[in-house]
């Protein structure tokens, strides 16, 4: 996401379903990836192609310039991998204190 999000930044969320808080086409997202005993959150905006709902990485590097379909997913696919979107990203921080200058002001370290 570093064409939208500036490395080292910290991402505030608000958890799906909290609150009534929910995710439309164009919203980033926090999503959790599990395939097989690995786990992953990751930030990605949610979109539609052809009726289809896809996460886009907006990235400069190649390898994360595929979409990611989720939904539900066609007959013949078989795997243990899970796709779900958990959060919504309300806001992107940087903290730009030189070095040694304290703690981070946007979290607890």
């Amino acid at each position: 996401m570093n064409k939208t999000i500036l490395p080292g930044s910290d991402l505030e969320c608000y958890r799906i379903g909290k609150g009534g808080i929910r995710a439309v086409p164009g919203t980033l997202v926090i999503v959790a990836r599990n395939a097989h005993d690995l786990v992953e959150l990751t930030c990605k905006r949610l979109d539609m192609v052809d009726d289809k709902w896809v996460l886009r990485c907006e990235s400069t590097e190649a390898e994360f310039q595929d979409m990611i379909p989720i939904g539900k997913p066609d007959e013949g696919m078989f795997t243990d991998d899970e796709i779900r979107v958990v959060g919504v990203v309300a806001s992107a921080k940087q903290d730009l204190a030189p070095p040694g200058f304290g703690t981070r002001r946007y979290r607890n370290i």
